[in-house]
């Protein structure tokens, strides 16, 4: 019957320690890298999002600049709407005085 010697056995059991750590940093390596594409992706998504917010500033800023125009629109539409009505209440009394002025 064949026989294994105490060293031959050492010799299996640091071949296999040495493959389960060749195994185990290769996971390890893995993991990193995976750790690494995952950082990546969070910076280019960061900076998407940076660019988004700038971007909807921008637009907010727009808009607000277009809400001033329309209030200042709206004070000269009622400024030219007052003005006319008190160019109408003049052009009635003229009217007035004038088939006034014609009847005498």
């Amino acid at each position: 019957m064949w026989t294994t010697s105490s060293s031959t056995k050492k010799c299996i059991a640091l071949r296999k320690e040495i493959e389960d750590t060749k195994a185990s940093r290769g996971r390890q390596n893995q993991k990193r890298e995976n750790v690494k594409r995952r950082i990546c992706h969070s910076d280019n998504k960061i900076e998407s999002l940076q660019q988004e917010h700038e971007r909807l500033i921008m637009k907010i800023t727009c808009l607000k600049n277009e809400i001033q125009n329309l209030k200042e629109s709206e004070r000269d539409n009622r400024w030219l709407r007052t003005t006319n009505e008190n160019l109408r209440i003049i052009a009635e009394k003229l009217a007035r005085s004038t088939f006034i002025d014609d009847k005498k």
